[in-house]
């Protein structure tokens, strides 16, 4: 996935659940895109995007 896609996605899952780290943030965005189609998010991606 593109990081346009991801970034609104993680933004959400972490105003719901804030003290979630990487890891888990990673865990429900693994199972979303196999249910539209599209390639599993990386835990690595989903780091990179966050330490940001």
């Amino acid at each position: 996935m593109q990081d346009a896609a991801v970034v609104p996605l993680i933004n959400a899952l972490v105003a719901a659940r804030p003290i979630y780290g990487y890891k888990w943030i990673t865990a429900p965005l693994k199972q979303q895109p196999r249910t539209k189609g599209a390639a599993p998010v990386n835990h690595k991606h989903v780091y990179r995007i966050m330490k940001t």
